[in-house]
């Protein structure tokens, strides 16, 4: 469904409105991230906002899910994961709050009208970033526990991302790349090795990533002449089309594909 222009009808929160099309009768509600905040009554929009991914239209007969929440009780949930977060790493995480507070806001908007979304690492999360995904887990259970079991744990995984970006000082951007590319390199690698298990793999090649990221100028590398194999190689080309980095810098993926070899024949031999 595409309207060329929409009429703001009402403004339910910062990211649900009702709206009515330029070119069709009816009331619509449209969600998209922060498409309320500041909206006036009687205001136009001009097209769907082409940098938001997430966004619904239904006609009031589609309409049957329930966008009221306690924002208050909300809030106050996060305040206090805020001062967790603050007394565990020791720093300040006032702004964090307001990008928490929009988020998970955001996330009870799309659940309640329907709309989910797949963590972008769905593998292993718990394993590479532990400490953030326990927050986290933490966090989704205390709002599940006031408003009814409605966020799923793909929930738990993009607030982990969240959190990580906010401790550490990087980019969300940046991070989500980062899990959607770990999220890459274990389907390819589960799919040569199924029977083996990928935990301490996945977060060896995690942190030589973050670190050849922070130090461009870091020397990760093996002996020139070694050859790598055909699934470091296909490692090294999933990798170097999500980050800008040298040939020398992923060499020690032939190392890690050539345990992971070893441990395959052990697998395959007891099993």
């Amino acid at each position: 469904m595409t309207f060329l222009r929409y009429k703001v009808i009402s403004v339910l929160n910062n990211n649900t409105i009702q709206v009515s099309g330029s070119d069709i009768e009816g009331i619509f509600i449209l969600i998209s991230k922060v498409i309320g905040f500041n909206r006036k009554k009687g205001t136009y929009i001009e097209a769907l906002p082409k940098d938001q991914q997430i966004y619904k239209l239904w006609t009031d007969e589609e309409t049957n899910f329930n966008l009221s929440y306690d924002s208050a009780l909300l809030f106050q949930i996060i305040s206090d994961f805020i001062v967790t977060l603050e007394t565990m790493y020791k720093k300040d995480l006032s702004s964090f709050e307001e990008v928490l507070k929009d988020h998970l806001s955001f996330a009870l908007d799309r659940k309640s009208a329907g709309i989910d979304i797949d963590s972008p690492l769905k593998h292993e999360l718990s394993v590479i970033y532990p400490t953030e995904h326990s927050l986290a887990a933490e966090c989704i259970r205390q709002i599940n526990n006031s408003f009814g079991n409605i966020l799923s744990e793909s929930e738990t995984g993009l607030l982990t991302i969240h959190i990580r970006a906010a401790v550490m000082d990087t980019d969300i951007s940046r991070e989500m790349e980062q899990a959607k590319l770990m999220d890459q390199i274990y389907e390819v690698v589960h799919k040569e090795y199924p029977n083996v298990p990928l935990s301490g793999f996945l977060l060896r090649i995690n942190e030589y990533i973050q670190i050849i990221r922070s130090k461009s100028n870091i020397d990760l590398s093996v002996k020139a002449e070694k050859a790598q194999n055909p699934l470091a190689m296909r490692l090294e080309t999933l990798i170097r089309e999500t980050i800008h980095i040298n040939s020398a810098q992923l060499s020690f993926l032939s190392d890690e594909v050539e345990r992971l070899s070893t441990m395959n024949k052990i697998y395959e031999e007891v099993l």
